[in-house]
């Protein structure tokens, strides 16, 4: 038995080094380490360097949230060059060898390579969440977590949405849409040509795609499998695509190692080098570029490999995060609970992420109050805020927070040891406070005891506006939206990944792989059917023998469940459905 054991790994040795490895390391960083990264751990995840830019051949750029930061290493020395640190939360970043374009929550600043802030424009009214930045060209376009590109003109400084779709070069935009479980679609927008769409069907169960950037010609998307359903298990590999004038042609892919060892908004990007990979390992931070993309690159099966050792172990964050020491009251069960449409949690959720109001200098406070320490977050400063802090074992509706705020107590409370300090010594909610109200209980609920009160989803395809991605003992998350692409926009009360307040953020499959399990609330109403039919607007030659596109716009933006498709004909004077195919059955 221990020679065969000997011998399968060494044949897993010898086909592993048999991989071909185009792929150059840029460098590697260690640690909690004067020249290394940052890291932190808490109840909600694992968190470093979230996001990272090309500055120049010589310099990259690592913003870290949980640190207020941009950190820039010389990657010729491999040495830390400098940290600015911000006066704000950042979300997401790019950077060009004269600027960094930093979004915070509701703004996105413009800053030298001293970190001095030059410029601040605002775009909280109509983003909810940046989920990337890009420079093309001499202009920064900001893109919204659903996938639209937005930008401020020139010169009145407005900000305007530019097109559906991501921004990947001049006047060319990109969309990939999940329309199935094994089906997705990529359309590319380009000026003065009509849409190119190119639909690719799957034998793995997909979970999220991502459109990462374009080189040349060449498109790099993320492609997130779906390996075992709840707990959830992903593979993922970013595919290289070549763009042509009338098609879409897969050249090559490049397997991502299932190593997460911190939260990576982007751990791939398209930069100045080329493909850039970031792997967040236990030992380091390694990040590896793709110099040279063509079709004559070596591959073995259509694939390119990093480095063999990343490809022997995994490990994911989401199964080494602290427990929530603080749970719910023992007396949940004894109080009714009332049934709630899907829009009612929406609505009750959102202004605890918006929310308005004046912090006084005693609302501040490092204080033993009520037999336990009580501690204000750190972003919390005297004057205007915006957003619900968060409170260790809180449960504050909006009035009794205001209230509290004028009784001087605390706003929030982050020192998360014990069992938490009570509405007569702070206010805000944690985590599972914040779903309780937004479910409409009467009383908190805990990660633990939400199950209680919950189903479990089979799959997380199944997910809809207010449910609940949920880890018992640990942490969870509210559904906000289910992006076209298969990511979620998620709303959560946490402390390093919202910065001790309620926030939105969008997290893929790969994010909520283990010990997160898909639920929806026992007593949720679906929300009634739409009445108002859309409208659907075909992009289609008189004749057409292959895949064309079909667009369907909801103006009321009201219960949207599913989309369908019917294979139709011309007979040249009108389309006709046909009888075989499709979900109609008629003309």
């Amino acid at each position: 038995m221990r020679k065969i054991f000997i011998g399968l790994l060494f044949s897993i040795a010898i086909a592993i080094n048999a991989f071909p490895q185009a792929f150059n390391q840029i460098i590697s960083l260690n640690w909690k380490t004067a020249d290394g990264l940052p890291y932190n751990r808490d109840f909600s995840g694992s968190y470093s360097t979230e996001v990272f830019r090309q500055i120049d051949k010589t310099k990259y750029a690592f913003l870290s949230k949980t640190e207020r930061s941009i950190i820039i290493f010389n990657i010729i020395t491999g040495e830390k060059e400098k940290t600015i640190y911000l006066p704000f939360f950042p979300i997401d970043f790019a950077a060009s060898e004269q600027y960094f374009f930093v979004a915070s929550l509701r703004y996105l600043y413009t800053l030298d390579t001293n970190g001095h802030i030059l410029t601040k424009q605002y775009f909280g009214d109509k983003i909810k969440f940046v989920d990337d930045i890009k420079i093309i060209g001499n202009q920064v376009y900001l893109i919204s977590f659903n996938g639209d590109t937005w930008s401020f003109n020139k010169p009145e400084k407005i900000l305007k949405k530019l097109h559906k779709g991501i921004i990947l070069k001049d006047n060319v935009y990109g969309e990939i849409v999940k329309q199935g479980k094994h089906v997705f679609s990529i359309t590319i927008f380009r000026t003065n040509n009509k849409p190119l769409t190119k639909t690719f069907s799957e034998k793995n169960h997909l979970g999220t795609l991502k459109l990462i950037g374009m080189s040349d010609k060449y498109l790099f998307v993320e492609v997130q499998s779906v390996l075992h359903e709840v707990p959830l298990r992903v593979s993922s590999e970013i595919r290289c695509y070549k763009i042509n004038t009338t098609s879409i042609d897969y050249l090559f892919s490049v397997p991502i190692p299932d190593i997460y060892y911190t939260y990576i908004k982007h751990n791939s990007i398209v930069a100045k080098s080329g493909l850039n990979i970031l792997v967040s390992s236990p030992e380091k931070t390694y990040l590896f570029c793709l110099p040279e993309i063509n079709e004559n690159l070596k591959l073995k099966d259509d694939k390119i490999y990093l480095p063999r050792s990343l490809y022997l172990k995994s490990y994911n964050l989401n199964e080494h995060l602290l427990p929530s020491g603080n749970e719910t009251y023992d007396e949940e069960n004894q109080f009714p609970k009332s049934p709630i449409t899907r829009q009612q949690i929406i609505d009750n959720a959102e202004p605890y992420a918006t929310h308005q109001w004046y912090c006084n200098a005693n609302n501040i406070k490092d204080y033993d109050c009520g037999g336990v320490h009580v501690t204000t977050p750190s972003w919390v400063t005297v004057g205007n805020q915006v957003s619900i802090p968060y409170m260790w074992g809180g449960f504050s509706s909006l009035t009794q927070f205001d209230q509290g705020l004028l009784d001087g107590v605390s706003a929030g409370d982050s020192y998360t040891v014990g069992n938490g300090a009570g509405s007569a010594c702070a206010v805000g909610v944690d985590c599972s406070g914040f779903v309780s109200i937004a479910w409409g209980l009467p009383v908190k609920y805990g990660t633990s005891t939400l199950p209680n009160i919950s189903t479990a989803y089979a799959s997380f395809d199944e997910l809809l506006p207010g449910d609940i991605v949920n880890y018992a003992g640990s942490h969870v998350r509210l559904v906000h939206t289910v992006n076209g692409n298969g990511s979620f926009l998620l709303i959560e009360a946490a402390a390093s990944a919202t910065n001790w307040r309620v926030g939105y953020n969008t997290y893929t499959t790969a994010d909520l792989q283990t010990n997160y399990i898909p639920r929806y609330y026992d007593e949720v109403i679906n929300d009634p059917p739409d009445t108002i039919n859309p409208t659907t607007h075909i992009n289609a030659n008189i004749w057409e023998t292959t895949n064309f596109q079909v667009t369907f716009s909801d103006n009321d933006n009201i219960a949207i469940d599913k989309r369908f498709y019917q294979v139709c004909y011309f007979s040249g004077a009108t389309w006709l459905a046909n009888n075989n195919n499709g979900f109609l059955n008629d003309n």
